[in-house]
Protein backbone atom coordinates (compact mmCIF):
# COMPACT_ATOMS: atom_id res chain seq x y z
CA UNK A 1 0.00 0.00 0.00
CA UNK A 2 1.61 3.44 -0.98
CA UNK A 3 0.42 6.69 0.77
CA UNK A 4 2.11 9.47 2.15
CA UNK A 5 3.17 10.00 6.01
CA UNK A 6 1.04 12.52 8.20
CA UNK A 7 2.72 13.53 11.41
CA UNK A 8 1.03 15.52 13.97
CA UNK A 9 3.34 17.50 16.23
CA UNK A 10 2.97 16.46 19.81
CA UNK A 11 1.20 19.46 22.53
CA UNK A 12 0.84 19.13 26.14
CA UNK A 13 -2.88 19.23 25.96
CA UNK A 14 -3.65 16.80 23.80
CA UNK A 15 -1.00 14.34 23.45
CA UNK A 16 -0.47 13.05 27.62
CA UNK A 17 -2.08 10.23 29.09
CA UNK A 18 -3.36 10.42 32.19
CA UNK A 19 -0.28 9.32 34.66
CA UNK A 20 -0.24 5.29 34.97
CA UNK A 21 0.36 3.60 38.10
CA UNK A 22 3.73 1.06 38.07
CA UNK A 23 1.85 -1.86 38.97
CA UNK A 24 -1.61 -1.60 37.13
CA UNK A 25 -2.59 -2.70 33.76
CA UNK A 26 -5.00 -0.70 32.40
CA UNK A 27 -6.51 0.81 29.05
CA UNK A 28 -5.67 4.19 27.67
CA UNK A 29 -7.40 6.21 25.01
CA UNK A 30 -6.35 9.01 22.45
CA UNK A 31 -8.93 11.00 20.07
CA UNK A 32 -7.36 11.48 16.95
CA UNK A 33 -10.50 14.40 15.91
CA UNK A 34 -9.13 17.14 14.44
CA UNK A 35 -5.50 15.53 13.67
CA UNK A 36 -6.65 13.40 10.41
CA UNK A 37 -9.01 14.40 7.38
CA UNK A 38 -12.29 13.84 8.06
CA UNK A 39 -12.69 11.33 5.61
CA UNK A 40 -10.06 9.01 6.66
CA UNK A 41 -10.34 5.37 7.89
CA UNK A 42 -8.71 3.59 10.00
CA UNK A 43 -7.00 -0.08 8.21
CA UNK A 44 -4.27 -0.38 10.70
CA UNK A 45 -2.64 0.57 14.02
CA UNK A 46 0.92 -0.37 15.12
CA UNK A 47 2.10 1.08 18.95
CA UNK A 48 5.77 1.00 20.38
CA UNK A 49 6.56 2.23 23.59
CA UNK A 50 9.71 3.47 24.79
CA UNK A 51 11.52 3.47 26.72
CA UNK A 52 11.92 -0.50 26.31
CA UNK A 53 12.66 -4.10 27.78
CA UNK A 54 13.03 -5.77 30.82
CA UNK A 55 10.39 -3.98 34.00
CA UNK A 56 9.38 -1.23 31.76
CA UNK A 57 5.85 -0.54 30.80
CA UNK A 58 4.40 -2.58 27.88
CA UNK A 59 1.57 -2.35 25.82
CA UNK A 60 -0.84 -4.29 24.55
CA UNK A 61 -4.41 -5.35 22.46
CA UNK A 62 -4.71 -1.81 20.47
CA UNK A 63 -7.87 -1.10 19.22
CA UNK A 64 -9.39 1.43 16.93
CA UNK A 65 -12.96 2.79 16.25
CA UNK A 66 -13.96 5.70 14.86
CA UNK A 67 -11.27 8.64 15.90
CA UNK A 68 -10.60 6.63 18.99
CA UNK A 69 -7.33 4.69 19.79
CA UNK A 70 -6.66 2.29 22.71
CA UNK A 71 -4.27 0.63 24.01
CA UNK A 72 -3.43 -1.50 27.41
CA UNK A 73 -0.28 -0.19 29.17
CA UNK A 74 1.05 -2.42 32.10
CA UNK A 75 3.80 -2.19 34.83
CA UNK A 76 6.65 0.58 34.37
CA UNK A 77 9.37 2.28 36.14
CA UNK A 78 8.01 5.02 39.46
CA UNK A 79 8.80 8.64 37.79
CA UNK A 80 9.94 7.75 34.43
CA UNK A 81 7.73 9.07 31.36
CA UNK A 82 6.91 6.82 28.40
CA UNK A 83 6.53 7.82 24.60
CA UNK A 84 4.32 5.63 22.73
CA UNK A 85 4.10 6.04 18.74
CA UNK A 86 0.86 5.34 17.54
CA UNK A 87 1.41 4.64 13.21
CA UNK A 88 -2.38 4.99 11.97
CA UNK A 89 -2.65 3.74 8.18
CA UNK A 90 -5.76 4.53 6.87
CA UNK A 91 -8.35 2.72 4.36
CA UNK A 92 -6.88 5.77 1.43
CA UNK A 93 -3.12 5.03 2.31
CA UNK A 94 -2.27 7.68 4.56
CA UNK A 95 -0.19 7.18 7.30
CA UNK A 96 -0.33 9.43 10.37
CA UNK A 97 1.87 8.96 13.38
CA UNK A 98 1.33 10.51 16.34
CA UNK A 99 3.40 10.75 19.38
CA UNK A 100 1.56 10.58 23.13
CA UNK A 101 3.60 10.43 26.74
CA UNK A 102 2.46 9.42 29.79
CA UNK A 103 4.00 9.76 33.44
CA UNK A 104 4.13 6.52 35.51
CA UNK A 105 3.52 7.81 38.48
CA UNK A 106 5.63 7.96 41.64
CA UNK A 107 4.30 5.89 44.65
CA UNK A 108 6.90 6.46 47.55
CA UNK A 109 8.70 9.63 48.16
CA UNK A 110 12.00 7.22 47.74
CA UNK A 111 10.90 5.99 44.38
CA UNK A 112 13.21 7.05 41.26
CA UNK A 113 13.35 4.99 37.95
CA UNK A 114 17.09 3.75 37.36
CA UNK A 115 18.76 3.50 33.44
CA UNK A 116 16.09 1.91 31.24
CA UNK A 117 17.56 -1.28 29.49
CA UNK A 118 17.09 0.44 25.81
CA UNK A 119 16.34 3.97 25.38
CA UNK A 120 14.65 3.47 22.01
CA UNK A 121 11.21 2.20 21.21
CA UNK A 122 10.81 -1.99 21.78
CA UNK A 123 8.76 -4.32 19.41
CA UNK A 124 5.51 -2.75 17.87
CA UNK A 125 2.59 -4.01 18.49
CA UNK A 126 -0.20 -4.19 15.37
CA UNK A 127 -3.96 -4.31 14.83
CA UNK A 128 -6.03 -4.68 11.51
CA UNK A 129 -9.16 -3.99 10.51
CA UNK A 130 -12.39 -5.84 10.52
CA UNK A 131 -15.81 -5.26 9.08
CA UNK A 132 -17.65 -2.50 10.35
CA UNK A 133 -14.05 -0.21 11.17
CA UNK A 134 -13.38 -1.58 14.63
CA UNK A 135 -9.72 -3.11 14.30
CA UNK A 136 -9.22 -5.84 17.04
CA UNK A 137 -5.41 -7.35 17.24
CA UNK A 138 -3.04 -8.47 17.27
CA UNK A 139 -3.44 -10.56 14.38
CA UNK A 140 -2.66 -14.38 14.57
CA UNK A 141 -2.47 -17.54 12.22
CA UNK A 142 -1.63 -20.88 12.63
CA UNK A 143 0.94 -22.49 12.16
CA UNK A 144 -0.10 -24.18 8.89
CA UNK A 145 -1.21 -20.37 7.48
CA UNK A 146 1.87 -18.49 8.87
CA UNK A 147 3.60 -21.85 6.98
CA UNK A 148 1.71 -20.70 3.30
CA UNK A 149 1.98 -17.19 3.49
CA UNK A 150 5.95 -17.51 3.77
CA UNK A 151 5.28 -19.62 0.39
CA UNK A 152 3.66 -16.73 -1.11
CA UNK A 153 5.96 -13.90 -3.77
CA UNK A 154 7.03 -10.96 -2.48
CA UNK A 155 5.85 -9.43 -5.67
CA UNK A 156 2.14 -9.58 -7.60
CA UNK A 157 1.82 -11.86 -10.02
CA UNK A 158 -1.36 -10.95 -11.68
CA UNK A 159 -4.02 -13.38 -12.82
CA UNK A 160 -7.41 -14.02 -12.71
CA UNK A 161 -8.95 -14.37 -10.44
CA UNK A 162 -6.52 -12.21 -8.48
CA UNK A 163 -3.57 -14.14 -6.81
CA UNK A 164 -2.58 -13.32 -3.00
CA UNK A 165 1.56 -12.09 -2.69
CA UNK A 166 3.24 -11.30 0.70
CA UNK A 167 3.75 -7.89 0.29
CA UNK A 168 6.16 -6.93 3.15
CA UNK A 169 4.22 -9.26 5.77
CA UNK A 170 0.78 -7.72 4.27
CA UNK A 171 -1.61 -10.10 2.23
CA UNK A 172 -2.21 -8.41 -0.72
CA UNK A 173 -4.26 -9.28 -3.64
CA UNK A 174 -3.20 -8.27 -7.48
Amino acid sequence: MSGSLYSATPTLQKHWFVPHLPGESRDYTFDMTGNIATADVVAMVTVAAAPSGAGEASISNPTASGTLLTVTVSGGQPTRTYTYLFTVTMTNGRVYQFAVRQLCAQILQTDAAGVPPSAGFGSAVTAMITSGGTIVGPPTFSAAMANWFATLPTVPQGGTPQLPWNNGGVLSFS
